[in-house]
């Protein structure tokens, strides 16, 4: 009696608008205990008085299984490098690797980009637009399936944004499932799973 129970907070349950942040929050006050997904999560738990925990995400056995049935796939004469977004709320994420990726598609022809989800191709891009191969929001094992053809995953956020820096490493260990490399933004979530050179790129 009186105990009001568990709340798991992770920024992308929050939702990317401020009524989901907002309703995250009230879930987390009116909890004795917070689960999170992050340290800076658990932290401002804390900072509001409240017992807080790290549970964080990991790949299930279906996940595992899948991946190992996957393998990898490669694409015959091209390198491909993949980015999937969930929500357009990525767009901003994403403006933080397109300097790079245009100088990569202007000076090797190989290279084609592959975007799965809803993204607005920054304008630096366009010139290569018959290199970039979209595809549509899918669930997870369509992403797991686009993923096994890659030969790089991408995994950017906005540096100086706290809702980026307290999402998790999850895109990573999505990638590592298959073996696939990552390149991420040097933030909270990738420099904690990430050793720079070792198991992925910062």
């Amino acid at each position: 009696p009186g105990a009001r129970g568990v709340a798991h907070a992770s920024a992308a349950a929050g939702g990317p608008d401020r009524a989901g942040v907002e309703r995250l929050l009230e879930r987390s006050i009116a909890a004795d205990v917070v689960t999170t997904s992050t340290p800076l999560l658990a932290e401002l738990a804390a900072k509001r008085g409240k017992l807080s925990f790290v549970h964080r995400n990991a790949v299930g056995q279906e996940m595992i299984a899948l991946a190992s049935q996957l393998g990898r796939r490669p694409v015959d004469g091209k390198v491909v490098i993949g980015y999937g977004s969930g929500t357009p709320t990525h767009d901003v994420d994403f403006e933080e690797v397109a300097g790079a990726l245009a100088k990569i598609l202007e000076s090797y022809a190989k290279v084609e980009l592959w975007l799965a989800g809803p993204l607005t191709i920054p304008e630096s891009l366009v010139p290569f637009e018959n290199r970039i191969r979209r595809f549509p929001l899918t669930d997870w094992r369509g992403w797991f399936e686009l993923m096994s053809r890659m030969d790089i995953a991408l995994a950017p956020l906005e540096r100086e944004n706290i809702f980026c820096r307290a999402k998790s490493e999850v895109k990573f260990i999505e990638a590592g499932s298959l073996c696939l490399p990552v390149v991420a933004s040097k933030i909270d979530p990738y420099e904690a799973a990430i050793v720079d050179g070792v198991n992925g790129r910062l």
